[in-house]
């Protein structure tokens, strides 16, 4: 399995996901750095809608039966390892395995947005697994998107049934959205146990921990326990 990154900026080698990766024997292709033009094209272009045709570019290039990770970077973290990630995903059967949210960001209308057996019901695109073919084939349409990847791969998601949810966070845990819990906290339902963070609610240990929505502090804060863990 490959694990690649988009960023538009060099990767902070002390920062967490870098650190975590090194943790973890990882050595993840870092796409959109140094490409031409890149300083002319709007900030809001290059975190979300320039991010769609940089994987489009990358994975035209792979043989179409290579199974790619995709991840967020500025706001992740690695707490477990990468070659758990292969089983639990050929587990759960997924062409096409997302992270799944508490919350439908962007704000829109998604007739028959299916439900799900826990909090986590939408579609995250900071994490995801597939076979390179598949997720090209996908990503046929994304030069006509105008808002934000997300809402892409929300579109897709709706009409295509090769895409599963990561619903249970066994592979990917995004923070943002708990209904009653301050914002940037931790979410009351992840404790971290020798070194691992758990999932209360799904019984999961999540192996990529995402601070989406802002959740800086929550991340930072969850990195740090679990290094201090690890420690003990």
């Amino acid at each position: 399995m490959l694990v690649a990154t988009v960023s538009t900026k060099p990767l902070d080698p002390h920062g967490m996901f870098m650190q975590s990766c090194r943790r973890y024997g990882l050595s993840p292709k870092v796409l959109g750095v140094g490409r031409p033009g890149e300083d002319h094209i709007p900030h809001h272009k290059r975190r979300f809608l320039y991010k769609l045709n940089i994987l489009r570019d990358y994975l035209s290039v792979l043989d179409a039966s290579v199974i790619v990770m995709f991840t967020d970077s500025w706001d992740v973290f690695f707490a477990g390892s990468i070659h758990n990630t292969d089983a639990i995903y050929r587990r759960i059967g997924a062409e096409v395995l997302f992270a799944a949210e508490r919350n439908l960001w962007p704000p829109g209308r998604y007739d028959g947005y299916p439900e799900s057996p826990t909090p986590y019901r939408y579609l995250n695109g900071g994490g995801f697994i597939g076979p390179a073919g598949t997720l090209l084939d996908m990503l046929a349409g994304c030069e006509n998107e105008s808002v934000m990847d997300q809402h892409y791969w929300h579109r897709v998601f709706m009409r295509d049934e090769r895409i599963q949810l990561d619903v249970n966070c066994e592979i990917f845990q995004p923070l943002c959205g708990h209904p009653a819990y301050p914002y940037d906290t931790i979410p009351p339902e992840l404790e971290c146990r020798a070194g691992r963070w758990c999932n209360t609610l799904t019984g999961s240990m999540p192996i990529q921990i995402h601070g989406n929505g802002h959740y800086d502090n929550a991340l930072k804060a969850m990195w740090e326990k679990m290094w201090e863990k690890t420690r003990q």
